[in-house]
């Protein structure tokens, strides 16, 4: 689901707007979740975290900086 549709007002203006929407609510609720896949690493700690971002960070400003020097080639 897109984040944006997260943020959009909406309004439930009769009663049969009401009951379809419950009813997509209660439907929604009794799926079954996905399993997380195996591969996926749960980060907990927070020193993790850091270094999990400061990595990324760091790949992002290479990406940049690469993009930029292309730029102005």
């Amino acid at each position: 689901m897109a984040t944006s549709s997260l943020f959009h007002k909406f309004v439930l203006d009769d009663e049969e707007t009401i009951k379809r929407f419950i009813d997509a609510f209660d439907a929604s609720m009794d799926e079954e979740q996905p399993p997380v896949p195996d591969h996926i690493h749960i980060v907990r700690d927070r020193k993790e975290f850091e270094e999990l971002f400061a990595r990324q960070h760091k790949r992002l400003e290479e990406k940049r900086k690469k993009l930029e020097a292309k730029k102005n080639a």
